[in-house]
């Protein structure tokens, strides 16, 4: 070859596939545009975790020991994922505008 054919693979494209929706592609998301709080909650939210300051009332421990309430988890189906990005995003913005 004489490299004399066109070259199209070196241009640029605005086409894109689209990204499967995980809880770390939107937690990145999160970060990318700025949601700090949005971040930590989701992050919490989606690891059932929960911060080392908040203790549970003595009364909802009681509950959970004597069966009264079961601790629900989240699934994690990009419907439901996305849904609670964009929630949080909402909130935050919310909270920022006052």
């Amino acid at each position: 070859m004489t490299g004399t054919g066109t070259n199209n693979f070196q241009q640029k494209d605005d086409f894109k596939l689209e990204e499967k929706i995980s809880a770390k592609s939107e937690s990145i998301k999160l970060m990318q545009q700025g949601y700090v709080q949005a971040y930590v909650d989701f992050f919490y939210i989606t690891t059932e975790t929960t911060p080392s300051e908040i203790e549970p009332s003595k009364q909802l421990q009681e509950e959970y020991k004597l069966n009264k309430r079961k601790k629900q988890r989240f699934e994690h189906t990009e419907q439901n994922l996305k849904a609670l990005s964009d929630d949080l995003m909402s909130a935050e913005e919310y909270h920022r505008n006052g």
